[in-house]
């Protein structure tokens, strides 16, 4: 069950469609207006800054209850283990408090949101002394809460509990060996691509576009880095104590070689083929992961001269693309878009233009010569 009423998040959402159509130059700020004024919008800060200024105040205050409270049970200070879980839950209390006083996204409510998930996770870790468990109540309480509250931030909590939980199986429990870590890591991103293609055929997923948004992406990253040579060859090292000298490799390392450039490839591919931002985004950034995973233990030509021939080949490769884009008027395209601030650009130029420019005054000889004035004498000059 939600602890916001879903009908005014949703107009949140409709709100903020409705300025993306006034920034299309589609809707103007008077229609915005009176949008705003049909809909009952929940307290939310819309200045990125400002939010981050309230989840700071947030946090300091979450703090000093916490330390308020320590005051209160030194007598019993041996049942630390009970005193953390004491402290998750008054700051469930204070998110519930905030949640129902009609606050969302406003960063004080982000604070005690995501603030009593990190003590509880701290609480189970204490008592537990185990990773897994830690993990699954990361991937339950993640999930209840970008649920219960819409918070992005909790299902970031939820992904990397459910990473983690797979992952502790391998490294702590030892369920299987080590060797099929980077295989289970990639199984697992591909469950939690097509739990978002499942997510998103749900209407109500369009109340949790960010969270939604960041499965796709996470999936996405965990794929690669599951695959990526380095973070496998690294990871070897540190799990399964392997010493690679010169002329001796990581088991299977030619198919992870493979799969450091193919995987970043096909990213790029569907991205470009599908108009897909996410995956072309995530796609060159691996591509230059990739490039310095290979770079970082082999250096095959001098890093002067790589970075010519790579700029030589970016340059080529951005060519290309505007060659290509420039005419098309649809899809993926080198033309201005429509909701997107062009105005700024071009007083950006205007004002690099107008700093370069050396304006120098003319002086014109005047026909009539001042005779200047003393100390005790009338007149003027031509001079200040």
């Amino acid at each position: 069950m939600t602890a916001k009423n879903k009908e005014h998040v949703e107009n949140l959402l409709l709100l903020s469609e409705a300025k993306m159509l006034r920034d299309g130059g589609f809707l103007s700020n008077h229609d915005v207006k009176a949008i705003r004024s049909k809909l009952h919008i929940p307290r939310t800060s819309e200045n990125i800054l400002i939010r981050i200024g309230f989840f700071l105040l947030g946090c300091f205050l979450y703090s000093s209850i916490m330390g308020a409270a320590s005051i209160m049970f030194l007598d019993s200070i041996d049942a630390y283990k009970l005193i953390l879980f004491v402290f998750a839950g008054i700051g469930l209390a204070a998110a519930e408090f905030l949640t129902r006083n009609g606050f969302h996204n406003y960063g004080l409510d982000d604070a005690f949101i995501l603030g009593f998930q990190t003590v509880l996770f701290a609480a189970v870790g204490v008592a537990t002394e185990q990773s897994t468990a830690v993990f699954t109540i990361m991937a339950i309480a993640g999930t209840g809460c970008c649920y219960r509250y819409f918070s992005t931030g909790s299902m970031l909590f939820a992904l990397v509990g459910v990473a983690g939980f797979f992952a502790s199986l391998i490294t702590d429990v030892k369920l299987v060996s080590s060797i099929f870590l980077p295989f289970v890591m990639a199984a697992v991103a591909y469950g939690l691509y097509h739990l978002y293609r499942v997510i998103r055929q749900n209407s109500e997923s369009r109340l949790y576009p960010n969270s939604v948004r960041l499965i796709k992406i996470f999936s996405l990253i965990l794929g690669y880095l599951a695959l990526n040579y380095l973070v496998v060859r690294e990871l070897s090292e540190e799990l399964m104590g392997l010493q690679v000298t010169r002329g001796n490799d990581i088991p299977l390392s030619y198919l992870f070689y493979f799969f450091t450039f193919a995987v970043p490839i096909f990213y790029i591919y569907v991205g470009a083929r599908f108009k897909d931002r996410a995956f072309l985004v995530v796609g060159m950034l691996a591509m230059a992961f990739s490039i310095f995973s290979i770079r970082y233990y082999y250096s095959i030509v001098p890093i002067e001269t790589a970075l010519i021939f790579g700029g030589i080949i970016l340059f080529g490769i951005s060519w290309y693309s505007m060659s290509a884009l420039r005419n098309r008027e649809k899809g993926l395209t080198f033309k201005p878009d429509r909701f997107t601030d062009s105005d700024s650009l071009s007083m950006a130029q205007a004002i690099i233009i107008n700093s370069a420019a050396q304006v120098k005054s003319d002086n014109h000889d005047q026909p009539m010569k001042f005779g200047g004035g003393g100390f005790s004498g009338g007149g003027a000059g031509d001079s200040y």
